[in-house]
């Protein structure tokens, strides 16, 4: 810095400050809707599990659990299990971080 700056330094400050909240604020809502993004992924995941771990359970014991709410891994999801004449349906339903409702289903022959 040279002594006949007279405060140009200061000004660069504020423009290089500026330039980086500009950036900065276009970014925090990208990684708020990614963390977000993460979160329902997980949890999707563990519901695949849960669907996957009650429908080979009720197929080994032969009986349906029925109708119940788990939480695992601090979410929570609705177990409904249809026994229909050889066919037995599975269904996991919770709702995720953007407040959508997911529901996955499977269904095995008996």
């Amino acid at each position: 810095m040279s002594l006949n700056s007279k405060g140009f330094f200061l000004v660069e400050l504020y423009l290089s400050l500026a330039i980086w909240l500009f950036i900065g604020s276009g970014l925090v809502p990208v990684y708020i809707h990614l963390s977000k993004q993460s979160i329902s992924l997980k949890q999707e995941l563990e519901a695949t599990h849960l669907l996957y771990e009650t429908l080979s359970s009720s197929v080994v014991s032969g009986t349906s659990g029925g109708e119940g709410l788990v939480v695992r891994n601090n979410f929570t999801f609705t177990i409904d299990e249809h026994v229909e004449a050889d066919s037995l349906e599975v269904c996991i339903s919770f709702e995720n971080p953007f407040k959508e409702e997911f529901r996955k289903c499977e269904y095995v022959e008996q």
